[in-house]
């Protein structure tokens, strides 16, 4: 009596995030109205606000699966407490409304991700940079948060008795100054990356590797030339090596972040030739930004709809992402009215990873690749449940191989 029936390594786990990065509201938001050319601000009157219009495009049905919010950095434009204002208040009308179907709950939005913008960077002391940031976090959470200590802010969030997920938020933006290498690449020192590590070790091991993973960061972990930017040199993030190196030990899914409003896809799995172990590559998604004016050419504001199904008996994973970016011009490029916004899905990648590779697999290959009939079966119905529809995202249940 009392002993689980289904082992829970043998249960397909899935998640849907929506990741939100460089919001930037302040003076370059997107939902804004543009100054005059006097300078001066019209009123908004028929403007929407960015929770409005993703309002719109999030009030679908409901996935049938956990749901979870991940903000990466750039809430503000220039770190004031007008601005912070504004995203307290978009964070708040998220945990209060229906995001896919149903509200989801305050823990469910994950927001301890500092970028560039949301610190007063010509600051000189770390507590003077981080204040507004700080207040913010203390407000939204109702614990006080040190700006003189960030490193004790909260790091590690199990969330897997309701989301099914660990999510670590990494501060890069703690170095942020104006005229230093850092203001620009981002840096997670030394003392962070212990305590990243020491965190991910008290997890208990069947635990963490029965749950969906992902980071969270503000900053480039791995900067690819497209995103380099001319007279900036290559602005990853210092230290990231050793962050991957600890990421990859630990098993992590997916790193989402933002900072270059430029939306790319592509996995991690850069192999030394004197590396004795083996570990999964990860996905990593660079948001584009949701809100900024401030974008590349032919660039849109944009955000990621993803889907992450995990089956940890078998080591498979499916990651869908789709990004989704808003039309703000008609086929001649004039300028639509805010009314006219809508949003797009600009492009869906569906990656595959079986037991540390990247593959498109396949019921045949699956098949090929089992040594007996009862271990086929299994792998059969692994694929199977991989391959639900994307609409419905039911959990199910497999016979032990």
């Amino acid at each position: 009596m009392g002993e689980k029936l289904v082992d829970d390594s043998h249960v397909t786990r899935q998640i849907v995030l929506v990741h939100l990065s460089d919001l930037h509201f302040g003076g370059k938001h997107r939902f804004n109205p543009e100054p005059t050319p006097r300078g001066d601000i019209p009123v908004r009157e028929g403007y929407p606000t960015l929770f409005d219009k993703l309002r719109e495009d999030l009030g679908g049905q409901d996935p049938g699966c956990p749901v979870a919010i991940c903000i990466t950095g750039d809430l503000t434009t220039a770190a004031s407490f007008a601005e912070y204002a504004e995203a307290e208040r978009f964070i708040r009308n998220l945990s209060a409304s229906h995001v896919y179907g149903k509200q989801r709950p305050f823990s469910s939005i994950f927001f301890n991700v500092p970028g560039n913008h949301d610190v007063i960077y010509d600051k000189s002391t770390i507590p003077e940079r981080l204040a507004t940031f700080a207040q913010f976090l203390s407000g939204l959470t109702g614990t006080h948060m040190d700006p003189a200590n960030p490193w004790d802010w909260p790091l590690l969030y199990d969330c897997t008795a309701d989301l099914g997920l660990i999510v670590v938020c990494i501060s890069s933006s703690i170095y942020v100054e104006k005229g230093k290498p850092d203001q620009d690449r981002g840096h997670v020192d030394v003392k962070q990356l212990a305590r990243i590590k020491r965190e991910l070790e008290a997890v208990e091991p069947e635990r963490l590797h029965n749950s969906i993973r992902i980071a969270l960061m503000h900053h480039h972990p791995v900067l690819i030339p497209a995103l380099a930017e001319p007279g900036r040199g290559y602005d990853a993030v210092h230290n990231s090596g050793k962050l991957l190196a600890i990421l990859r030990k630990f098993g992590f899914h997916m790193v989402l972040h933002g900072h270059k409003h430029d939306p790319h896809v592509f996995t991690e799995d850069s192999r030394s030739a004197f590396r004795t172990t083996h570990h999964n590559p990860i996905l990593i998604a660079a948001g584009g930004s949701v809100g900024s004016t401030d974008l590349l050419k032919n660039r849109w504001n944009s955000y990621n709809r993803i889907s992450i199904k995990w089956h940890p008996a078998a080591g498979q994973a499916r990651i869908l992402i789709e990004t989704v970016g808003l039309s703000v011009t008609d086929e001649d490029s004039n300028e639509l009215l805010p009314s006219e916004w809508a949003w797009r899905v600009l492009r869906r990648e569906d990656l595959h990873f079986l037991r540390g590779e990247c593959v498109l697999p396949s019921p045949a290959v699956l098949r090929g690749s089992a040594s007996t009939p009862t271990r086929s079966a299994f792998w059969i119905r692994v694929w199977r449940s991989m391959h639900d529809s994307e609409e419905t995202c039911c959990v199910s249940t497999f016979d032990h191989p």
